[in-house]
């Protein structure tokens, strides 16, 4: 069941093909927005949906059609610059951020297996 802002979002018709949702956490922003998307996918349209984080972008992919492109900001920001600069990219090993913060000295690495 709906409220009447969430009927509002559902029936839009975004002339320019951008829609922004402002509500407080709770207030049902993830299903008028996937209600919505399902009426535009009928339509044929297609939609992009960025989380803050994986968690959130994981449950978006589960809740939002398949007309929904679902990705984190930095997914986002990947997907379009960061391929350019892969080559530069590398994992970063703790090892590494001790060694570039001069953090050497009586240390060890404890994995959460030698907590058990």
């Amino acid at each position: 069941m709906t409220t009447i802002e969430q009927e509002s979002l559902v029936n839009l018709n975004p002339a320019n093909g951008i829609t922004k949702v402002f509500a407080f956490a709770g207030a049902g922003k993830t299903y008028s927005l996937c209600k919505f998307s399902e009426r535009q996918q009928l339509k044929g349209k297609r939609g992009i949906y960025l989380a803050f984080n994986k968690a959130a972008e994981q449950d978006a992919r589960k809740r939002f059609p398949a007309s929904v492109k679902c990705l984190t900001v930095n997914g986002l920001a990947y997907a379009s610059k960061g391929r350019i600069y892969s080559h530069k990219l590398r994992t970063l090993r703790p090892t590494d951020v001790v060694a570039a913060l001069d953090l050497e000295g009586d240390w060890q690495m404890v994995s959460y297996r030698d907590w058990e």
